[in-house]
């Protein structure tokens, strides 16, 4: 994606729905998914505590990573939108 963002040749072979695009599908999954990883790491810090890590486990880490992609996700909305129109 942005390999293609700093090509200076025009793309012939744009998707026109925003369904079938592969990116888009991705990026959209991801940025859908914040819910679903709050309350993941919610359930997971009843787990019982057992392994290496007992008590100390990083749960709240997995949150701030599902907050950093989602920002990654928006920035990668951003570029291919730049790229899907012609208007830049």
């Amino acid at each position: 994606c942005v390999s293609e963002y700093f090509d200076d040749h025009p793309h012939d072979n744009m998707i026109e729905d925003e369904s079938e695009d592969p990116i888009y599908q991705g990026y959209k999954s991801v940025l859908d998914s914040k819910a679903s990883d709050e309350s993941l790491a919610t359930f997971a810090g009843w787990e019982p505590r057992h392994g290496r890590f007992r008590y100390r486990h990083p749960w709240k880490q997995y949150v701030n990573l599902g907050v950093k992609l989602c920002y990654l996700g928006y920035s990668i909305v951003a570029l291919h939108g730049c790229l899907r129109y012609e208007i830049q």
